[in-house]
């Protein structure tokens, strides 16, 4: 066999390897999180999160071509960190993602959300409206969810859009709703899909 043939179908498998395994683990990522809220062993999940993390460091640092998708599940895992250094990892993934996949609406949104996640934890505040906490209601018997220093001036509805987020009027109707909802999880998924 032609030896650089056999180089680049090494790099191809190789890269088809590394590839496959960012979607597993960011398969693993969203299983972590799938279920009763209340029930999820965070602790564990948080130690899982960290050896994802350590991962995708690893596999990106090898510099081979990735696709659309190995930068989504880059980002899917980095934006499940703790420190700005893996916010801002995920904004840029998502990002490399949404570059090369304009079409990625999963890897718009995500990057918007990264980047709220980034700001939040530099103690600025977010400009999209993707970062939601619980409080408890003004009656005090039940958490409801709220967006967490949210600057709704600094982008347009149009550049929400862009993001596959809803306008702020669609935002601020959705968390009315949302407040009179006694379960968290039916506001979650309300909060998502607006029904």
């Amino acid at each position: 066999m032609n030896f650089k043939l056999l180089v680049v179908l090494s790099l191809f498998i190789t890269s088809a390897t590394f590839a496959s395994e960012l979607e597993k683990m960011a398969e693993e990522d969203q299983l972590a999180r799938s279920g009763d809220y209340e029930k999820i062993d965070w602790l564990a999940v948080a130690k899982d999160d960290q050896i994802r993390r350590n991962r995708v460091k690893e596999i990106l640092s090898d510099n081979r071509a990735f696709t659309s998708k190995d930068y989504y599940s880059a980002a899917l895992i980095m934006q499940h960190g703790k420190t700005p250094e893996d916010y801002l990892a995920a904004f840029q993934y998502a990002r490399k993602a949404k570059d090369i996949d304009p079409k990625d609406e999963g890897a718009a949104w995500l990057s918007c959300a990264a980047e709220d996640r980034y700001l939040l934890k530099v103690n600025k505040k977010q400009v999209w409206g993707t970062q939601l906490e619980s409080k408890l209601n003004k009656a005090g018997t039940y958490e409801i969810l709220y967006l967490i220093d949210f600057d709704e001036t600094q982008k347009s509805d149009a550049e929400r859009e862009g993001c596959f987020l809803p306008s702020l009027k669609e935002m601020k109707r959705r968390l009315n709703a949302m407040s009179k909802m006694k379960n968290i999880n039916m506001q979650f998924e309300h909060w998502m899909s607006g029904t």
